[in-house]
């Protein structure tokens, strides 16, 4: 037999996958040598050896670091050759602890100003480790100081982000520290809008305080008594949730009807902020779990050495797991390995006989080996554990057009195209790696959706345990001081709502910002304004000369400070200056914009907010540590300082168009 081309032995299997007539019963078997193949038989290796593969890829690797510490750089390339060549042979997709010893080189030739080596660095790690950000983080860099402009390194650092962007999404990654940001902000917001609020209305408030005491006689507490209930909370020194609780139920009497909606809005989400932060901690504790990360890289598929390892300690640690069985055949299969692939494709089989996926990839390994029959028959049983199975109606299509049974094929692929039109019009669009308009095949995988669904569950993949009892774990949850707290005032604020309808609360007139009450000022005529506003701007009975001078000098005062106090507002923190304005739902939205982007841009500042609130994170979980450290790749934090750069531009286009908005 040639070298290069294995077979793979029959084996006795005690439930049978399926036969042609003549065959053997659950056997991969080679094509008969009197007819020639109907498809180019794949290059199958067996008897996978890590130590093996180790030992040439080192020797390499030190031979080629030697020639470059002697200078001899076109030697050194060739043995980068030879190495890359070796990874193709093998069927290695992707090395990536030697792509990180590459950028540490890239690194090293970088700040001695030699770039032709920094370059030759990075492309080989692009090659060892395809579309990882941090390579095209390295090579921004390199054509900068190259000075090749600012555009070809705007370019590199856009591809970084959105790989980096892509691949946070796939597995979960930044979910995390969205939350957390969302978290942050939110009780954040909570307690600005508070403030907003309490000095919007401090007025109103302290002049009903005023006229209680001086109802009671007691005058000697008008002057301070207002301004000890307003600043109650800093004179007690309460943490910021207790100040926001107290502002919104002291200011409740006097908001309007959209500032008590964002209020109960925003008391809604703190009271279930508890619920999320420990759900975020534990979804962070999750994704940082090696065995999380190695079988999330398994289920992407792709042949590495050392994944196979990993998965095989897997395997080792928990051999009643079907899943782990599943993706350590899927990743040999990549590799060639299909004797051992197929080994653990039974193995699946014995502890799930109904495991569609490993009849599907079974069907699979002898269609790539020309064994047609058998390929139908594992495809057909496939379908009888999973009925609704499009892949493998697709499957069965394409292995029963090889085989020339052209009417089967085309009732197949009307039973996927039935049960999934998309997924098969994809499957019959696409070509083969080679480049072939041939159809092909198609692997049967395990969903991520999958693996989060057990690991958050605080089980294997594909362990089958009971669901934790959904109202048990909200009673654990709920019973905190945050929760109760926002419930007890939205309580509060319905009870009050009932209530206000019997009383007018104290206002401030819209002209010079004078508090009255009903009891200062009667009337029905110009409710908004105070009584010296009304008969000046309303009634038009005048007013004595030198009163309505110090009148237009105090509305031209309580105008410019409304107006500055607004722009001060905005300028500090984006949408204070719309709450202040009247318009709270623009105005909270921005806000929340503003300081969830801010967290993500600024971690050190998200975990001062989140200290200040009791709350201690560690910094990983707003930006995880790059290895190595160099050319680290902070995506996200290159969104959100974008998107509070937006927030904050938006907030203050006053300052651009030199007017109010």
């Amino acid at each position: 037999m040639k070298l290069g081309r294995v077979a793979i032995l029959a084996w006795a299997l005690a439930t049978p996958v399926g036969a042609g007539e003549g065959q053997v019963p659950g056997a991969i078997r080679l094509a008969p040598r009197e007819r020639p193949p109907l498809v180019e038989e794949p290059v199958a290796r067996r008897a996978f050896d890590h130590e093996s593969f180790e030992s040439r890829l080192e020797s390499l690797w030190f031979r080629r670091r030697a020639l470059l510490a002697q200078g001899r750089d076109h030697d050194a390339q060739r043995h980068t050759e030879l190495i890359l060549s070796f990874l193709a042979e093998e069927g290695v997709t992707e090395l990536e602890p030697f792509a990180s010893a590459l950028l540490i080189e890239a690194q090293r030739a970088l700040r001695v100003g030699d770039h032709e080596a920094a370059l030759d660095a990075i492309e080989f790690a692009d090659a060892l480790d395809p579309g990882r950000p941090q390579v095209a983080i390295a090579r921004a860099a390199t054509l900068w100081q190259m000075g090749e402009g600012l555009l070809a390194s705007l370019r590199e650092l856009l591809r970084a982000w959105l790989s980096e962007l892509r691949r946070g999404i796939e597995d979960l990654s930044l979910l995390p520290q969205v939350l957390l940001a969302l978290g942050l902000a939110l009780g954040a917001v909570l307690t600005l809008y508070a403030a907003l609020l309490l000095g919007r209305y401090q007025r109103p408030l302290r002049h009903e305080i005023e006229e209680w005491c001086l109802k009671r006689g007691r005058e000697r507490w008008v002057a301070i008594a207002g301004w000890l209930v307003v600043s109650a909370p800093l004179l007690l020194w309460v943490s910021a949730p207790w100040l926001a609780f107290y502002a919104l139920a002291v200011t409740f009497r006097f908001m309007r009807s959209a500032e008590r909606w964002v209020a109960g809005v925003l008391l809604v989400a703190v009271a279930a902020s508890p619920a999320v932060f420990r759900g975020t901690v534990a979804l962070y504790g999750v994704s940082a779990d090696p065995t999380v990360r190695t079988v999330l890289d398994a289920a992407r598929g792709g042949y590495t050495p050392e994944r196979i390892v990993r998965v095989q300690a897997l395997v080792a640690a928990h051999p009643d797991q079907p899943t782990y069985h599943f993706l350590l055949a899927r990743l040999y299969a990549d590799g060639r390995y299909f004797e051992e692939a197929y080994q653990h494709y039974r193995k699946v089989l014995e502890l799930d006989p109904h495991h569609a996926g490993a009849y599907i990839n079974i069907g699979n390994l002898f269609y790539r080996l020309g064994q047609y029959p058998e390929a139908i028959a594992a495809y057909r049983q496939a379908i009888e554990c999973e009925p609704r199975s499009a892949l493998a109606y697709f499957n069965l299509y394409v292995a029963q057009s090889e085989a020339f049974r052209f009417r089967e094929a085309e009732e197949s692929l009307q039973q996927a195209q039935a049960l999934d039109r998309e997924a098969t019009a994809r499957w019959l669009t696409e070509r083969r790696p080679s480049g072939e308009a041939k159809l092909d095949v198609h692997e049967a995988r395990i969903p991520l959706a999958a693996v989060w669904q057990g690991a958050l569950a605080g089980r294997s993949p594909g362990e089958d345990v009971p669901a934790p009892d959904a109202r048990a774990a909200l009673a654990a949850l709920w019973p905190n001081p945050v929760t109760l707290a926002s419930l007890g005032l939205l309580v509060g604020f319905g009870v009050l709502g009932v209530g206000a309808a019997r009383w007018r609360p104290a206002r401030v007139c819209v002209r010079c910002g004078r508090p009255f009450c009903p009891r200062c000022r009667r009337g029905e005529h110009g409710e908004a304004c105070c009584s010296q506003c009304l008969h000046l701007f309303v009634l038009a009975d005048g007013l004595a000369p030198e009163s309505k001078t110090r009148k237009l000098y105090e509305i031209a005062r309580y105008e410019w400070l409304r107006r500055w106090s607004r722009r001060l507002a905005s300028l500090l923190a984006p949408g204070a200056g719309s709450v202040l304005r009247g318009h709270c739902w623009s105005g909270v939205a921005l806000l929340l914009m503003f300081v969830a982007a801010a967290s993500l841009a600024w971690p050190e500042g998200a975990l001062r907010l989140a200290a200040w609130a009791g709350v201690l994170l560690p910094r990983e979980v707003f930006r995880p540590a790059a290895v190595p450290a160099s050319f680290a790749v902070p995506a996200l934090g290159f969104v959100g300082g974008l998107v509070a750069l937006g927030a904050w531009l938006w907030a203050n286009r006053w300052l651009l168009w030199r007017r109010e908005v």
